[in-house]
């Protein structure tokens, strides 16, 4: 990984710039950081990523929740208009367009998006609030893995050779086993999102454990265009039942 050359840097636990003071990545940095990585911009999104991770852990270290702007403060900035310093001038050109995250939760109806979300709220006993945050991202979900199913070339095999990509965490996990008891709205968003049922089918890989399966899974979610919300994605991938336990029709 090309290592960054500026002293416009961040460090924890508060991530704001140890020259400027302001919030990290600075408007400096994000000028010589492009500049860097003018060549490479994949490079530049998994430097940020790795910075945005540890600030993640920072805050979760000292026992606050994490933002829900990492993504927009760490990472979005590098998909906004390209910065320019003709003339000694810092300014934004449009050199590239301007991308809008979407809400996950028009991936649905409002009605679908409602059931699912009140019925996880009374299964949970969580706030409406947080359930339909967390419905949201399984909505996003869906479409990650519906999106992926059409790419063979993405991601991982399971051990019987079938395609595997993405992956819940234990927060997304527990929406997906609520709303598979309300069959109904299940299927609609189902259909809304992937064309067909999803089947929840549990099963542990390596690649679940070592961190593998979540960076792919992250990777498809940005891919989707919906808000990401990193609060819901920042543990590892889970698996809810025991590893690997028989699959109906499947022979062992």
């Amino acid at each position: 990984m090309l290592v960054p050359r500026t002293e416009h840097i961040g460090s924890g636990p508060s991530w704001d710039c140890r020259v400027c003071a302001n919030p990290w990545p600075c408007v400096v940095a994000k000028v010589q950081l492009s500049e860097q990585y003018g060549r490479w911009p994949t490079g530049l999104a998994v430097f940020l990523a790795s910075c945005m991770y540890n600030a993640i852990e920072d805050v979760r270290a000292a026992g606050c929740r994490s933002p829900t702007d990492m993504f927009d403060r760490f990472l979005g900035w590098a998909r906004q208009p390209a910065i320019d310093t003709s003339g000694g001038v810092l300014s934004i050109t449009a050199g590239r367009s301007v991308t809008c995250a979407t809400d996950p939760q028009t991936l649905v109806s409002a009605e679908t998006f409602d059931r699912i979300a009140r019925y996880f709220a009374t299964k949970a006993e969580v706030t409406q609030t947080y359930a339909e945050r967390a419905t949201g991202q399984f909505l996003l979900f869906l479409k990650a893995h519906a999106d992926a199913h059409r790419s063979p070339d993405f991601g991982m095999r399971l051990p019987t050779g079938e395609s595997y990509r993405v992956v819940p965490t234990r927060p997304v996990d527990a929406v997906w086993h609520a709303a598979l008891q309300i069959s109904e709205s299940y299927t609609a968003a189902c259909e809304r999102i992937a064309g067909a049922y999803v089947h929840h089918r549990p099963i542990l890989t390596e690649a679940m454990g070592d961190g593998t399966a979540i960076t792919y899974t992250v990777a498809a979610l940005h891919a989707t265009g919906f808000q990401v919300d990193m609060e819901f994605w920042a543990g590892e991938a889970e698996s809810c039942c025991p590893p690997n336990p028989p699959q109906p029709g499947v022979a062992g």
